[in-house]
């Protein structure tokens, strides 16, 4: 990615789950050396109260970008960045992804009653079965 960023003549935005904090990666010099900033709401972005998704914009547009979250998006545990860019001049011609219906997969899901039991599997040298682990063999 780094690679690319830095040959791309023009401006761009990387939108994400980083894995580090916004601080972490502004810590280390790759987003100076990209000629890029943060931008990141300043709030949790996972149920488990990290914020580790959040944008990187190159410098010219970066003042330009503003982000939000969105906790209705059904790829839990994460919320959605909303990525607004404010471009006057350029708002006739501006791509964007289609809606989705919001469903909670986790509550709509109906599992089969008829299931087969579950197979015998070997984990370093022990036996598994529903859960419980058996004597060394």
């Amino acid at each position: 990615l780094t690679a690319i960023l830095k040959s791309y003549p023009g401006q761009w935005l990387v939108a994400g789950d980083f894995n580090v904090s916004p601080r972490e990666l502004a810590d280390t010099t790759l987003v100076c050396e990209l000629g890029g900033q943060v931008i990141a709401t300043g709030s949790p972005t996972t149920h488990c109260g990290t914020e580790i998704d959040f944008v990187i914009a190159s410098n010219a547009i970066a003042g330009m970008v503003s982000v939000t979250l969105d906790w209705s998006a059904p790829h839990r545990p994460h919320a959605s960045l909303c990525i607004e860019i404010n471009m006057p001049g350029q708002l006739d011609k501006v791509l964007q992804l289609p809606n989705f219906p919001v469903c909670d997969a986790a509550r709509d899901c109906q599992l089969p009653t008829d299931m087969p039991a579950p197979s015998p599997i070997e984990v370093l040298d022990q036996l598994e079965f529903e859960g419980d682990l058996a004597t060394t063999q």
